[in-house]
């Protein structure tokens, strides 16, 4: 298993500035296909964000850390225990109300946000209590920057739960369709490593 989403976000800069939108594109799809798959079986992951998502050896994007997934079911369709690490959750989980499935997918948002800005949103705020009070997504700090479909992808995610789309409707998304071969993805892991390798001899030069 190679490195983290959130340890090649560090090494590649604000962006993805590596790989471009359709890498962000071919990201975003491999999660919503691992999403589609655990929310079919009704089970919501609840801790989606870039440290639970590892890149395997050939550029594809798994999502781990079952720790904080929970099973629903006809009986019991929707959850209200608060878990999670506040910057990915949803605003539903944070406020302690009923949600379902539709919580991973606005974290799913909240870590293409963090992609696109190069920190998790509302990373800047400590105030817990003033963070269960807060609905949407920051606003991008540079918009003009992305398309417009990726920029309608990132506000679906954000949407109020019962607008929020599955991960199977986001899947069609023209943003998603835009998605590159994986191939990319393995040179960006690629040019990744070598940033890598470069800084750790830089700090062994500054050492000696």
């Amino acid at each position: 298993m190679e490195r983290s989403l959130a340890e090649v976000c560090v090494l590649s800069g604000e962006g993805l500035q590596l790989g471009g939108e359709a890498v962000v594109a071919r990201l975003m799809a491999d999660v919503l296909e691992a999403l589609k798959y655990l929310h079919s079986r009704g089970v919501v992951h609840r801790d989606v964000r870039s440290d639970n998502l590892l890149f395997s050896n050939d550029g594809r994007l798994l999502l781990a850390d079952f720790f904080h997934a929970v099973q629903l079911s006809p009986e019991r369709p929707t959850r209200k225990e608060v878990v999670g690490v506040w910057y990915w959750m949803a605003p539903e989980l944070r406020a302690g109300q009923p949600y379902n499935t539709a919580v991973d997918i606005y974290s799913l948002g909240a870590t293409l946000w963090e992609l696109l800005e190069g920190v998790p949103p509302h990373s800047e705020i400590e105030d817990v209590d003033f963070l269960r009070t807060i609905c949407h997504l920051p606003p991008l700090s540079q918009p003009l920057r992305w398309s417009e479909q990726l920029r309608s992808f990132l506000a679906l995610c954000a949407e109020e739960p019962s607008r929020r789309p599955s991960a199977v409707a986001l899947l069609d998304h023209p943003f998603i369709r835009r998605a590159c071969p994986r191939s990319e993805v393995v040179a960006l892991l690629n040019r990744a490593r070598v940033l890598e390798d470069e800084l750790h001899r830089q700090e062994a030069g500054a050492t000696i």
